[in-house]
């Protein structure tokens, strides 16, 4: 990020080709059979999750976020980059594989932390008001889509991330302030019934966003409290899988880092 006007442009266009990308392999899912409101977005995210490791393993997602800045950081797979850059710095820092672990998945503990028992809150106070919107109202998702579908989530993914980076220069808070608002932003929005109209106007464009994260986790709790735990215990168990294998790639970059140092000590030398 330049901290000039062109991060709005970078942030735009990197989180709707993004959101382009994700659109494509949830189409994917559902055309292979899963259901396009639970396990299709899941598994679509799985998949943001292990590329956006695996790039930061390679460093390719580096340049690429510092272009975009929040057009990389307010996707779900940002998260696992994260992981994987600060636990390989640990690492590189002599830290043991747990320490280096924790240390790199600080930061999303901490807005988990904190968005996880706002999210309980409010689907514990809609619960005690019977106050319950439909969050999925026309949604519809067909096997083969229309362009315009891609184009929609091009549009609502890049603008979503470019408001995004307008709040974090407009504020100067921290990242991870901003990602944790983003994160309770997306409970609120659904909790009042306004996310459905983003799923039905860009669907993946919101799907793979925080915002969208906020959404998934204020109805896994709304879930819970009926009685039905599933929605909630896959969203741990997508939680878990980005904290583990982003850990795991933090050791490939770990390795990476010093296979460079030991060429540029031979280099020296």
């Amino acid at each position: 990020m330049t901290g000039k006007p062109i991060d709005y442009l970078w942030s735009f266009i990197v989180g709707g080709l993004t959101a382009i990308f994700a659109q494509i392999v949830y189409q994917l899912f559902i055309a292979a059979g899963f259901d396009p409101f639970s396990l299709a977005i899941t598994y679509m995210l799985a998949v943001l999750v292990f590329l956006g490791a695996v790039f930061a393993a390679i460093e390719i997602y580096q340049p690429v976020e510092g272009l975009a800045g929040f057009g990389t950081m307010s996707v779900f797979s940002g998260f696992a980059a994260v992981i994987t850059q600060f636990s390989a710095l640990a690492l590189d820092e002599g830290k043991p594989f747990w320490t280096a672990m924790y240390l790199g998945s600080k930061g999303p503990l901490i807005l988990f932390g904190i968005g996880i028992p706002f999210a309980f809150v409010v689907a514990l106070l809609m619960k005690l008001f019977h106050f319950q919107p439909a969050d999925t109202t026309g949604l519809t998702v067909n096997v083969l889509p229309h362009v315009s579908v891609y184009i929609k989530a091009f549009f609502l993914g890049g603008l979503f991330c470019l408001f995004t980076q307008f709040m974090f220069r407009v504020t100067k808070r921290s990242v991870l302030f901003i990602l944790t608002g983003a994160y309770c932003v997306g409970i609120v929005l659904s909790a009042l019934g306004c996310m459905g109209l983003f799923d039905v106007f860009g669907q993946s464009g919101m799907f793979m966003l925080l915002y969208g994260a906020g959404e998934a986790i204020r109805l896994g709790m709304t879930s819970l409290l009926n009685g039905d735990p599933i929605p909630l215990i896959r969203y741990v168990i997508l939680c878990s899988y980005c904290f583990v294998f982003a850990s795991i790639c933090g050791i490939i970059l770990h390795k990476r880092h010093q296979a460079k140092q030991g060429s540029n000590s031979t280099l020296s030398n």
